[in-house]
């Protein structure tokens, strides 16, 4: 049974200040000491694992009841072997006989850098711009649109524990375009709930929804390409913490969703849209890989989400004329086409206005349409 939380957190303001806004939760702490962990964590098929030993049991903090924390960054959960495919568990990360350093954060996933303030300040806020984005940067300019599906796992530890712990999966927010799970500190989460905290990056924008269904001369272009990529990648990553989560002290049958701000929104739709079948690209029913869910801010059921976008089909005609092709194949081609003339898409305008991902109506963009038109045989979030 699931539990639908739509919950709004807050901890102590040493802690965490928090508003509806995804970007309070991009925030550092004094009086922490980081240090390389003196443990080695080896796991069969992944290898022997070194993390970062995180010092909450200090005077400081004494009044919270942390505790302390490991830390393993940049753990790649996933691969796809190429623009608009889905992911695969990873396996194998190391070898066995060598102890890997988890110790830096992955590249974020890719994804246009904004460096004119005044238009970021015209589709976000002022806010955003101003005072989130230039924190947020430091943690999205190493990217990379190949190999980008990583994820930190944050562990309390507890002395003398009796069961698993509850694990809880984070899922950035952002607008669909911008973000990586390294900006949210699941080590201050982990410590403060007691539960393993995980963070993930999913692929963006262009690479993480894009679906065209049609060539430049109206005809059809491959169905294969279904746009839902960034779904494909959180079911990847749910997969291989139910696989491995307990190698960690997690609990593989606790695991928590949550979600903010367009994260809410994916979180919701992998719960409530059928289930992506392990990176196959079909769909079915099966016993869900979540336990539980919270949703902050919003839902697949927000009105940017049940509103109708029209004109798609001449919208998708008018980028692919835009990029020069005609064809998936050419779509796929790197060489062709540049990671960088995809996330240029974010800054292209014309007919049907500025590409923002953050309101698919006022924008035209085929993203959640392309999600609720594979094989779900045309279920909108108003029907379910």
């Amino acid at each position: 049974m699931f539990y639908l939380l739509i919950i709004v957190i807050y901890f102590n303001h040493h802690l965490l200040l928090h508003t509806t806004s995804a970007s309070s939760l991009l925030f550092t702490l004094d009086n922490v000491r980081y240090s390389l962990s003196d443990r080695v964590l080896t796991i069969p098929k992944l290898g022997a694992l070194r993390g970062i030993h995180i010092d909450y049991e200090n005077e400081y903090y004494k009044k919270y009841n942390l505790v302390n924390i490991e830390a393993y960054l940049g753990l790649q959960y996933g691969l796809y072997h190429g623009r608009f495919e889905p992911s695969k568990e990873r396996f194998e990360l190391h070898p066995t006989t060598k102890v890997s350093k988890q110790i830096h954060f992955g590249p974020a996933c890719a994804q246009y850098i904004w460096t004119n303030q005044s238009e970021l300040i015209r589709i976000r806020t002022e806010k955003f711009a101003k005072e989130y984005y230039p924190k947020l940067l430091k943690y999205i300019e190493k990217q990379n649109e190949h190999q980008c599906l990583y994820m930190n796992i944050y562990q309390p530890q507890i002395k003398n524990l009796k069961e698993l712990l509850p694990v809880l999966l984070f899922i950035h927010g952002d607008g669909y375009d911008i973000g990586t799970g390294a900006a949210f500190d699941g080590a201050i989460f982990a410590s403060y709930t007691k539960a393993i905290v995980v963070t993930i990056n999913y692929r963006l924008g262009p690479f993480g929804y894009t679906r065209f269904l049609y060539f430049v001369g109206f005809l059809y272009l491959s169905r294969e390409n279904k746009g839902d990529y960034a779904l494909h990648d959180i079911y990847t990553a749910l997969h291989w913490l139910k696989n491995y989560v307990t190698n960690f002290n997690g609990d593989p049958d606790r695991i928590t969703l949550y979600g903010t701000g367009s994260g809410a929104v994916l979180a919701s739709l992998v719960v409530m849209l059928e289930t992506v079948n392990g990176g196959t690209g079909t769909i079915k029913r099966r016993k869900s890989l979540v336990h539980r869910l919270i949703l902050n801010d919003q839902t697949f059921l927000s009105p940017h989400m049940t509103s109708i976008v029209n004109d798609i089909p001449s919208y998708e005609k008018d980028i692919l004329s835009h990029l020069s092709c005609s064809t998936l194949l050419c779509l796929r081609n790197q060489s062709l086409i540049k990671t960088k003339d995809l996330l240029e898409l974010n800054t292209y305008s014309k007919d049907h206005g500025y590409i923002n991902y953050i309101k698919p109506l006022e924008y035209p963009f085929p993203f959640f349409n392309s999600l609720l038109d594979t094989k779900i045989d045309h279920t909108s979030p108003l029907r379910m």
